[in-house]
């Protein structure tokens, strides 16, 4: 599918029924990586999202989404694509305006940031999968609570869950993205921890206008998981909030 003079990708689940407004989840791929490798590596099509949502699959300019060092697109530029993206897909689909969300893995989790940070007003909810947070991705961001989640390795080497300097910009420590959406959703209860499988740990803020979750998985790098795996636990952290 083409608009605005870029494409995108798209899967409609097999149980589509014009006569219902369907979920619409956005996938963002990795820096330097295809859209088709994003779209099969990450399993959404085989998960309770490709059984509950129509996928989009945006196409990246130059590998990279803007809010990272690495963007060949201006600011704005790729926000507004997503946009049209939505809109064109609302032609030709019965879509959920209200339940409107977005994941990524790495850079793309980066642009799944942006999403919640410059698009609150479309999406519902993101989750980013070790997400590449270059302090541009949550800076300026709309007064509108969304939900959040981050799922992220604690031992990532590339974009660090404590933070780092990373092509001369300071990536943000995940506590502190946490911690910034706990204000922005007004959570006012602390927060709870339990485990997730064997290797994980889910951190939820209570008391929040929209949910505010990190998965850490003990001593993984940088990763898209399938234990625990990464689709499955955004769909049942996501799927609980709308606009």
């Amino acid at each position: 599918m083409q608009v605005a003079g870029r494409s995108y990708l798209i899967w409609v689940p097999h149980g589509y029924n014009p006569a219902n407004p369907t979920p619409v989840m956005v996938g963002y791929s990795a820096f330097e990586d295809s859209t088709e490798n994003f779209r099969n590596y990450s399993r959404l099509r085989e998960s309770s999202v490709g059984r509950d949502a129509i996928i989009v699959y945006p196409r990246a300019i130059g590998a990279s989404w803007e809010g990272s060092p690495t963007a060949s697109t201006r600011p704005g530029q790729d926000i507004a694509f997503v946009r049209a993206m939505i809109d064109d897909v609302q032609r030709y689909y019965n879509i959920d305006r209200r339940r409107i969300y977005a994941t990524g893995m790495s850079t793309g989790g980066g642009m799944a940031a942006v999403s919640a940070c410059h698009m609150a007003d479309l999406f519902a909810g993101v989750a980013a999968v070790s997400g590449a947070f270059y302090a541009p991705v949550n800076q300026g961001c709309q007064n509108l609570p969304v939900a959040f989640m981050a799922i992220h390795g604690t031992a990532d080497g590339l974009t660090p869950y404590y933070g780092t300097i990373r092509r001369g910009q300071r990536v943000m420590p995940v506590p502190e993205l946490f911690a910034s959406y706990e204000r922005r959703n007004r959570c006012i209860g602390g927060i709870d921890s339990r485990p997730v499988g064997h290797n994980a740990t889910r951190v939820s803020a209570r008391a929040c206008m929209k949910g505010v979750e990190v998965i850490k998985v003990h001593g993984s790098n940088h990763y898209w998981w399938y234990d625990p795996s990464a689709a499955d636990e955004m769909w049942a952290f996501l799927s609980r909030h709308s606009k």
